[in-house]
């Protein structure tokens, strides 16, 4: 085999398992982008289901706690849940997240000390609801931004 044909065969093998690695990369980031919005999601529904309960005095401190470690993993990043760490935008996006769910927490739990603050839980619940629509179209936004990249 003559030294051309040699050389020619290796770079068309390094740039096939180049251009492999970049799309095996692309296919893990999108992976990952879809896993975020829907925990994203995810957060923004069990927080609801979450309200209501404690509105009709069904407390639910499990779903409490899958709602505390999937808000940590949208910022930490969990491999349990597929989801890498937060930057950037979505890293400040998340953190007002974090703080947003503290709020809800702490109207739920003052809901079951005083039965008659209902009326304050309904209230920030709605609030996180409309907050959480807001951040979730601009994930929406900034994944399809990204995926098209």
């Amino acid at each position: 085999m003559r030294i051309t044909t040699q050389l020619r065969a290796t770079v068309a093998g390094i740039l096939i398992l180049g251009l492999g690695s970049v799309g095996a990369g692309f296919f893990t980031t999108s992976g990952q982008e879809g896993t975020v919005v829907n925990q994203a999601g995810i957060v923004r529904g069990a927080s609801q289901r979450l309200s209501k309960l404690e509105l009709a005095d069904q407390a639910d401190d499990e779903l409490i706690q899958r709602l505390d470690g999937v808000v940590k993993g949208l910022i930490e990043g969990d491999n349990d849940l597929g989801l890498p760490s937060a930057s950037g935008d979505f890293l400040v996006q998340m953190r007002r997240v974090e703080t947003q769910w503290k709020v809800l927490k702490d109207a739920i739990y003052q809901v079951r000390r005083d039965p008659r603050s209902k009326g304050e839980l309904l209230a920030v619940s709605e609030s996180f609801l409309r907050q959480q629509t807001k951040q979730f179209q601009q994930l929406r936004k900034l994944v399809k931004t990204r995926s098209r990249a």
